[in-house]
């Protein structure tokens, strides 16, 4: 008997652990950006009445709003507890190529094809977060969205039209991803 108590009390040990894991797991990296998603999901929507709003001229809203969806996502911590052993280095410079990238398409290319490739631009910078980060699934969803922006550019002629699909699309994707995240960190 002693034998079998011996045992049973190393299984509830174990399962112990097992359960302790599961919550380390649960509230790791890879859930840690919900918020941060779920910001920038909002700032994406923002975008499409604003357009609306300002006679399609952004610039000033993404200005404001990259800027604070960028210091959002520092100050709550997201990109430093992430990886708190590796230099903010590379988000910067992502961020930075972004915003160069982003922008500097609508003083390059007509307008049309300045809203696509300011979209791929953000969305690889956002894909080169989500790897950063170890968030392959979302990674994976972010390209996928890529190739779905592609064939709307394919058939979607009018700019206002094709702007906001894209980003009404990315800031669906961006608040289900954090809702999803939270849910699954709310479980813990």
């Amino acid at each position: 008997m002693d034998e079998l108590e011996s045992e049973a009390e190393e299984l509830e040990q174990r399962l112990a652990e097992v359960r302790r894991l599961q919550v380390v797991a649960r509230r790791s990296v890879l859930t840690e950006g919900w918020l941060a998603l779920i910001i920038w999901g909002v700032i994406f929507l923002a975008s499409v009445p604003a357009a609306f709003l300002l006679d399609g001229n952004l610039m000033v809203f993404w200005l404001v709003a990259g800027l604070i969806g960028g210091v959002a996502s520092f100050t709550m911590g997201v990109r430093a507890e992430v990886q708190p052993n590796r230099t903010p280095l590379p988000y910067v410079v992502t961020a930075v190529l972004m915003f160069v990238g982003a922008f500097g398409a609508f003083s390059v290319f007509e307008e049309r094809i300045a809203a696509f490739v300011w979209w791929v631009v953000l969305l690889t910078g956002f894909i080169v977060f989500a790897l950063l980060d170890s968030q392959k699934a979302l990674a994976i969803a972010l390209v996928a969205m890529v190739v779905w922006g592609t064939v709307t550019f394919g058939v979607v002629d009018e700019v206002g039209t094709l702007y906001g699909i894209l980003a009404t699309s990315l800031g669906a994707v961006y608040i289900g991803a954090g809702a999803a995240f939270r849910t699954v960190r709310g479980h813990a």
